[in-house]
């Protein structure tokens, strides 16, 4: 767990820099991939398997759970 904060500190910048502007190109690209590994780390130790509608379900979880 000790690896967690760098992901989540990013993933706070990010967020902060698109309420102010849109991240252009690789910007986004690193934000995006940022933002799946915050929900990684939130999402069930054995998720549904990807492409499932479970999956996606757990994801939209993951993420109103963090939201809020």
């Amino acid at each position: 767990m000790a690896e967690f904060p760098s992901p989540l500190l990013a993933y706070w910048t990010c967020d902060a820099a698109a309420q102010t502007q849109e991240p252009m190109g690789p910007d986004r690209l690193a934000c995006v991939e940022t933002s799946e590994e915050v929900k990684s780390w939130l999402a069930p130790i054995t998720p549904s398997p990807r492409g499932t509608p479970a999956y996606g379900a757990e994801r939209i979880t993951t993420y109103r759970a963090f939201s809020a």
